[in-house]
């Protein structure tokens, strides 16, 4: 009798470590996450909404399973008409399985996608032709004035604005006094202007102070001139924070 009770002990306790196990689930960041996509799904622009002329990042929060099939998703942020595309799309990507001391386990972060048009030649030369006057090196600086009116400490903001086929990706260097970020953003276009949009820091481990999907910045065409219009994103100086002209093209 005392034997069978302890097998029977010894079977719960297995049962019950291997579930406990099974369950765990381990957090990990945006470029993690996206280093394990073994098959990525390109995710394209409802067809029915192509008239709104509007193209968006949905954010989502999903959680991969120890096989690394999907196994739920949520809406973190992103325009309603978009998200179900962008549900139905990531559905169907797969990743390399996630380990934890040489054990499979499940995995949650989020992952941000960009709706694009296919093979719609017509809409994409229209993406192409929005894209061009953005493509290219971007700068900024502000110094803060020492007492005798000469120049102190400085804030350099460069950006590089690429296409991606039917987006644009735009990476973003600041560089400050004794501190330096790098993180990677989105480029959602609209008629004249560009939204920066965070997606994920470019050096592992740091914490730009973002979320994936904030909207940093707009750039916009006004004019003939290119306005900043700042979000998240915030100039060191008061007197730079109003819309203005701020960003150059330098090549």
């Amino acid at each position: 009798m005392h034997c069978r009770r302890f097998l029977l002990f010894v079977l719960a306790f297995l049962a019950i470590s291997f579930y406990s196990s099974a369950q765990e689930v381990i957090s990990v960041d945006s470029p993690t996450l996206d280093q394990h996509v073994a098959h990525r799904v390109g995710c394209l622009y409802p067809p029915i909404f192509k008239a709104a002329n509007s193209f968006g990042t949905i954010v989502l929060h999903v959680q991969v399973g120890v096989t690394g099939k999907i196994e739920s998703i949520k809406i973190v942020s992103g325009s309603p008409i978009l998200r179900q595309a962008a549900i139905d799309c990531v559905k169907q990507w797969t990743f390399r399985p996630f380990e934890k001391n040489g054990k499979p386990v499940a995995a949650s972060g989020q992952v941000s996608v960009v709706l694009g048009w296919g093979g719609d030649e017509s809409a994409s030369a229209a993406i192409q032709s929005q894209l061009e006057p953005w493509l290219g090196y971007w700068e900024f600086s502000e110094c803060r004035r020492s007492v005798d009116g000469s120049s102190g400490n400085c804030v350099r903001y460069k950006l590089s604005i690429l296409s991606g086929g039917d987006k644009a990706i735009v990476d973003i260097d600041v560089n400050g006094y004794k501190s330096m970020s790098r993180f990677r953003c989105d480029g959602i276009l609209t008629e004249n202007s560009i939204k920066i949009v965070y997606l994920h820091s470019r050096e592992k481990a740091v914490s730009d102070g973002f979320n994936a999907g904030d909207m940093l910045f707009e750039l916009s065409s006004q004019n003939g001139k290119v306005i900043t219009a700042w979000k998240k994103m915030q100039p060191e100086l008061d007197e730079n924070k109003p819309e203005g002209v701020h960003f150059v093209k330098v090549k």
